[in-house]
């Protein structure tokens, strides 16, 4: 064997170990889907069917801010698999070829060695990641277009052909993830200050890549939702720019920390500051889109003031895990021990907030608490196929009732916005107004009344104790309350 195919052959072999370990340690969340999957479930089952893009059958609604992966799919629902199974199959799909690709990515960016398996196991085993990428959510699709677009233009970036993969990689992207709109700004920095031979030809290649991906889904969204904009979006900007920093910061803190002080060291210690621009002054460039990428993901979510963490966040965990294990090979060179001892301690960590914030959800069969499932079961056994429901977690709700929901976020029902934007009590007259049947809520009577007096008529069907499967509710069940609202219509 020559020495080019042992070398083929080996690296072969471990990227299909690391594929089998991937399996093995996501196998025990195989059948998690959190609300937000089902409402990606509903909106799919609805589109499937005729009904339109909606989650309440024929309203359409931008309630979901992955178009994409509900035509992914509705595809393979197409094929004969349910949307669970379908949205779980095309998850493990993407999951695996996500090791693949990062391993790939981890060999051009650190080398063929070391680092590059010690940045695909942080992977495999990074909290987020094991929760999310089988979750019938689009988290492993939308990490799958991101290492597209970063392989593809390190591949033809100055080859002296056209890059056109790494546009519709990231134009996929946009569609699979609003804030990925953003990937195809920075790819197109990218070009402009490092292509050197066809420049004018790569940024109209990729003007015209975008155009045929976007242009048909924002002149749909435009004509039949009246608005480009996911309501997710505008029901979670806000001006609370601290808690969106905090919420980034525990993000960070959950995995990151040991590879953040390397960065950090590498940045103000001299000899290691030198050592860095030493082993990366030749190809430095390839740098610029994954850096790029990682600094430019929190700053939207905290300037939008967004609350979110893992799920959210996890959309940068490539580049994250580059720099970090880059910057522990720096400082590998004079303090091994240290590294040994960060990389232990990161161990630690990622272990310790699986088992905290990630375990409990690999017992539900269905991927939420039954208690939820039963409830919706409830909702639909005791009301007319008309009825409408008021509801804060409404995808479980939705798709096991098969009830119209009021939401009260407003994902579903961006009508509910402009009343969140006055008040609490806004929210709950309008609620009444609309004579919903019935609610699902965590407001007692007596906090409803406070707020709206016509709520001491609410009769209550059931209490339902259910665990969250948000990583912040672990080991604290929420008390929800189904309500019958005996409201007259029109009354």
């Amino acid at each position: 064997m020559s020495f080019s195919g042992f070398v083929r052959d080996r690296y072969l072999l471990s990227a299909g170990l690391l594929v089998l370990l991937a399996v093995v340690v996501l196998w025990p969340y195989r059948h998690f889907a959190g609300d937000d999957a089902y409402i990606t479930f509903r909106f799919a089952h609805n589109f499937a069917t005729g009904a339109g893009f909606a989650f309440n059958p024929g309203v359409a609604t931008y309630g979901s801010t992955a178009p994409l992966w509900v035509f992914l799919i509705v595809g393979f629902n197409w094929l004969g698999l349910d949307i669970p199974d379908a949205a779980h199959a095309l998850n493990w799909i993407f999951a695996v070829a996500d090791v693949v690709l990062f391993f790939h990515l981890a060999s051009r960016y650190l080398g063929k060695g070391a680092a590059a398996w010690i940045a695909t196991l942080l992977l495999i085993i990074d909290p987020w990641f094991i929760r999310w990428a089988l979750s019938g959510m689009e988290n492993a699709f939308a990490l799958f277009l991101l290492m597209g677009t970063l392989l593809a233009q390190l591949h033809w970036r100055n080859s002296g052909r056209i890059s056109w993969l790494a546009p519709i990689f990231a134009a996929l992207a946009g569609l699979c993830r609003p804030e990925m709109v953003l990937l195809g700004g920075l790819l197109g920095l990218d070009m402009l200050l490092l292509e050197r031979r066809r420049l004018l030809a790569n940024l109209l290649t990729a003007v015209l890549v975008y155009l045929a991906i976007f242009v048909p889904w924002v002149w749909y969204a435009f004509t039949v939702f009246h608005s480009p904009v996911p309501n997710t979006i505008t029901a979670k900007i806000s001006a609370d720019h601290f808690l969106a920093l905090t919420r980034v910061m525990l993000y960070f803190g959950s995995f990151w920390v040991f590879e953040a002080l390397a960065v950090l060291a590498v940045c103000l210690i001299g000899p290691l500051r030198r050592a860095a621009v030493a082993r990366f002054q030749g190809d430095w460039t390839i740098w610029l889109l994954p850096v790029a990428w990682a600094l430019v993901l929190p700053a939207f979510y905290v300037a939008g003031g967004a609350p979110v963490a893992g799920r959210y966040m996890m959309f940068g965990l490539p580049c994250y895990l580059l720099i970090g294990v880059a910057a522990w090979a720096v400082v590998w060179e004079r303090f091994p021990k240290v590294v040994i001892a960060a990389g232990l301690a990161t161990l630690a960590l990622v272990f310790g907030v699986q088992y905290r914030y990630c375990w409990y959800i690999t017992r539900w069969p269905q991927g939420m608490d039954p208690k939820m499932i039963e409830a919706a079961q409830t909702l639909s056994q005791i009301s007319k196929s008309t009825d409408v429901v008021a509801a804060d977690q409404i995808g479980v709700l939705g798709y096991f009732s098969q009830r119209p929901v009021l939401d009260i976020y407003g994902l579903a029902s961006p009508e509910i916005l402009p009343y969140k934007k006055i008040s609490e009590q806004a929210v709950w007259k309008y609620v009444r107004e609309r004579r919903v049947q019935y609610l699902f809520v965590i407001n007692t009577v007596e906090q409803l009344t406070q707020m709206d007096p016509a709520y001491a008529s609410l009769t209550l069907v059931r209490p339902v104790p259910v665990q969250r499967e948000g990583a912040n509710a672990a080991g604290e069940p929420t008390t929800y309350y189904l309500y019958r609202t005996n409201w007259e219509p029109g009354g």
